[in-house]
């Protein structure tokens, strides 16, 4: 099962997955990297021929814009990764533009509050553990995002 997808995947992305973002090549092959991960015969069945249905369909069909990659996700890649993030671990790709925010207005409020020296080690150690667990989540091809 997952040597005739991983053989499909390359067929539909021949080179350079980035070019293809809007079809979500790095999910899709993380998602077939763990598929032997998954312990219940039948829903490996069932994910296998999901992941074959939008092979197909990707071959098919040209994505050129987020509106309709948001549509062949949710259709086709979505159901997938939620099941994933349960039965496997998988985390939400997140691109650094988008948590660098997250992750320095809320310490910067307490910072600006509380002029500490245990709060700053408290938010670089907050920092550098978010950093180290999605970077090992990312290691391990446990990582899943729209367009990623």
């Amino acid at each position: 099962m997952k040597v005739e997808l991983i053989i499909k995947y390359y067929k539909v992305f021949p080179e350079h997955a980035d070019s293809y973002k809007y079809y979500s090549p790095k999910t899709l092959y993380n998602l077939i990297y763990h598929l032997d991960s998954l312990e219940d015969g039948n829903k490996k069945k069932q994910i296998t021929k999901q992941l074959n249905e939008y092979l197909d369909f990707v071959s098919e069909n040209i994505i050129n814009n987020i509106e309709d990659s948001q549509m062949v996700y949710k259709k086709y890649l979505h159901p997938i990764v939620r099941y994933y993030v349960k039965k496997v671990g998988f985390i939400s790709y997140g691109k650094p533009q988008f948590l660098l925010p997250l992750y320095l207005i809320p310490p910067s409020i307490i910072l600006y509050f509380l002029n500490s020296l245990i709060v700053w080690i408290i938010v670089f150690l907050f920092l550098l553990s978010s950093f180290v667990y999605n970077y090992n989540k990312y290691k391990q091809k446990k990582t899943y995002g729209l367009a990623w």
